[in-house]
Formats: C-alpha cells, sequence, structure tokens
C-alpha cells in the first residue's frame, strides 16, 4: 500500500515538475531520490520467500541436532526443537531485548541487582 502510494506521488510530482519546466538536474535528482524510496518496498511473496528460506536455514543447520537428540524428523516435536535450539543460539550471540529504556535483567550481570 504504502509502495503504490509512494509511486503514484513520484509520478505526481514528477508530472508537476515537468508542466513547470523545473530543471532537468533537479527532475533528475528528483527521480533518484524517489527510485531510492521505492527500492525499499517488498511484496508480501517477497517477505514470505525469505521467510521460508529462513525457516529451510534453521532446519538445515538444527535439523541434525534434534533428530540425534531423539526427535523424529518432520515431527512437532522436531519442529519445536529447531525453533528452541535457534531462539537459544540467537539469545547466546545477541543477548536478550533490552528491558524497559534499556534495563533488565542481567544489566548488572547478576538478575535484578541479586546474585543470581
Amino acid at each position: 500500500m504504502v509502495c503504490k502510494l509512494t509511486g503514484m506521488v513520484a509520478r505526481s510530482v514528477a508530472q508537476a515538475a515537468s508542466r513547470r519546466g523545473l530543471a532537468a538536474a533537479s527532475a533528475g535528482a528528483l527521480a533518484v531520490a524517489l527510485a531510492l524510496a521505492l527500492s525499499g518496498c517488498t511484496t508480501p511473496q517477497d517477505r514470505a520467500a525469505q521467510t521460508q528460506a529462513d525457516v529451510d536455514r534453521m532446519m538445515m543447520i538444527y535439523g541434525p541436532a534434534c533428530a540425534r537428540l531423539g526427535y523424529a524428523a518432520q515431527s512437532d516435536a522436531w519442529r519445536s526443537c529447531v525453533i528452541g535450539l535457534s531462539t537459544k543460539y540467537d539469545l547466546q550471540h545477541y543477548g536478550p531485548p533490552p528491558g524497559y529504556y534499556g534495563w533488565g535483567p542481567g544489566y548488572w550481570r547478576g538478575g535484578w541487582w541479586g546474585p543470581d
């Protein structure tokens, strides 16, 4: 929706610029700016394809480990194991999301100031 609206605005601004006789350099700069704005737009199909690629990557990386742990491949328990291992990895390498204003458990390296 936003991309279509941006495209419509880009066309109308370009038409207005040509009617008012703006310099070619100004119109070119405007066209480049609008093209950059439109390049960030993705379709739902693009997002779905990216999500599917992420899921396939998780299955490839963590699937064999979950099978070695005894989960039957492609079962609900196996999928839960894959998601759990991926989440564990993300938390270990990227940390938990910050709490309110960046404060939260682990800020002082021990729960909420306790000796956890």
